[in-house]
């Protein structure tokens, strides 16, 4: 019957107590959400406000406020799914140039500096990082 020996005991135990009625109610486990309409709301809104960086804190900010602990990070997420919640990873750019196209914006560059009237300029700023090799941080957010 391809059935495992840890299923044919459970469902004897569940026999040996409830008789036919426990192999009848096929408890699979879960809960109803315990979250109201308006605790949603308000999850959704703190989130969108401090776009947290991992489920362990909004798990800790749900239990300050509401007392409820959600003991599987799985149950976690997938009230965050349900509340129209995902977690957003931003996309890695990489640091290599292109030799062509920086040798077309300076080009460009010279070009436009030897065609401006005298009372004009072209005023560039340094776009330089504070750090090196960082990575990205994901964060929870409205979908």
């Amino acid at each position: 019957m391809l059935l495992d020996d840890g299923t044919v005991r459970k469902w004897h135990q569940l026999f040996i107590e409830d008789g036919l009625d426990g192999l009848a109610s096929f408890e699979a486990g879960g809960s109803a959400c315990q979250f109201s309409g308006q605790q949603h709301e308000a999850l959704k809104t703190w989130i969108s406000a401090n776009l947290p960086r991992s489920a362990r804190q909004i798990g800790a900010w749900i239990e300050s406020q509401y007392g409820l602990v959600y003991e599987s990070r799985s149950g976690l997420i997938a009230l965050l799914h349900r509340s129209g919640l995902d977690y957003h990873k931003p996309k890695i750019i990489p640091r290599q140039l292109d030799e062509r196209k920086q040798s077309a914006f300076i080009a460009f560059c010279e070009n436009l500096r030897s065609n401006l009237p005298g009372n004009e300029a072209v005023p560039f700023a340094d776009a330089a990082h504070p750090t090196h090799a960082a990575r990205p941080a994901g964060c929870w957010a409205p979908s």
